[in-house]
């Protein structure tokens, strides 16, 4: 069958679609019905689309207004895995799957907090509907191999990047002062930090990071593309970060992957790190999660090393 996927979000959601293209894309391989996949994104997510271009089982990715071509196209299924419904009125494809909650006008608060599971998990529910029966395979992410840290002591990724499209972005934020404290706190342990984010990361939140924490810090933001970005994130030990795509990365790798949320929305259900090493923290009002985040990076430190997921 020829399956389309819309997703049009960020590039965590873009990480966290990929097991699903990889699972529907393989099938043919192991007697089932082989699946032709296809990727239908918004044009301005450069990030999840560099993500798809990469992604082994993409057949081919589309711009999201290509309505006619899509149309023409005369796919099988569409699989939801975003809440914008109008894709499937205008898609007019005769069978749509939702790998993905729908809103159904609730305000935004009570729909997050309606998740019944992470949204890589309710993505994948749709290649058990297809037959698939092996286990989730693991996110992709494009990671630039040749990337090397050439330090000996301990190494910490700080992931600040999150979307500052709307006015529920700030409160996915947490403080400056609190990663540059972490900064200054794995230097007394003989470690060195690195702040991860893009251009706009840089602009907003990397260089005040990067004042408070001194030479105990170092920012990478917008200098190394997508693929470096992950290759410096790999190299590291350790990552905390926003709810941002980096976390997703962090965690794909199989690398002690911390997201910090505030008490925004409750999505810690949704979008907390996904993987064997994910974990999370909320900073409720009228608490400090500083000492609790550094107690986890001290006890992830003291942990025998692991091996990172190959890419």
């Amino acid at each position: 069958m020829r399956v389309l996927i819309a997703q049009i979000y960020g590039l965590g959601n873009a990480i966290l679609t990929t097991p699903l293209i990889k699972a529907l894309s393989s099938m043919g391989a192991t007697g089932h019905t082989a699946h032709e996949v296809h990727v239908v994104v918004d044009p301005k997510r450069k990030s999840s689309i560099e993500v798809f271009k990469s992604c082994p089982g993409v057949k081919k990715i589309w711009k999201m207004n290509d309505v006619e071509a899509i149309r023409k196209s005369h796919f099988d299924v569409l699989v939801m895995c975003c809440d914008y419904e109008p894709l499937v009125t205008r898609y007019a494809i005769p069978r749509v799957e939702w790998g993905y909650l729908r809103r159904k006008n609730l305000p935004r608060g009570k729909w997050f907090q309606s998740w019944p599971m992470h949204e890589l998990e309710m993505a994948f529910t749709v290649a058990r509907k297809f037959g698939y029966q092996g286990d989730i395979p693991t996110p992709h992410v494009p990671v630039n191999d040749e990337m090397k840290i050439d330090y000996s002591g301990p190494k910490l990724a700080l992931g600040i990047g999150y979307y500052k499209g709307d006015k529920w972005s700030k409160n996915k934020h947490w403080s400056n002062e609190k990663f540059g404290s972490l900064a200054k706190r794995m230097q007394m342990l003989g470690g060195l930090t690195f702040i991860l984010g893009d251009k706009q990361d840089q602009k907003a939140d990397g260089h005040k990071i990067q004042k408070i924490a001194g030479r105990c810090a170092i920012s990478l933001c917008g200098k190394l593309g997508l693929k470096g970005t992950f290759g410096a994130l790999n190299a590291c030990d350790i990552y905390v970060g926003n709810d941002t795509g980096l976390s997703h990365a962090a965690a794909a790798l199989g690398m002690p992957a911390l997201s910090v949320f505030k008490p925004w929305h409750s999505s810690f259900m949704k979008n907390r790190p996904y993987g064997p090493r994910g974990s999370y923290i909320c900073e409720w009002p009228g608490t400090d999660a500083l000492e609790a985040v550094w107690n986890w990076i001290k006890y992830e430190l003291e942990q025998p090393r692991q091996k990172k997921v190959k890419k």
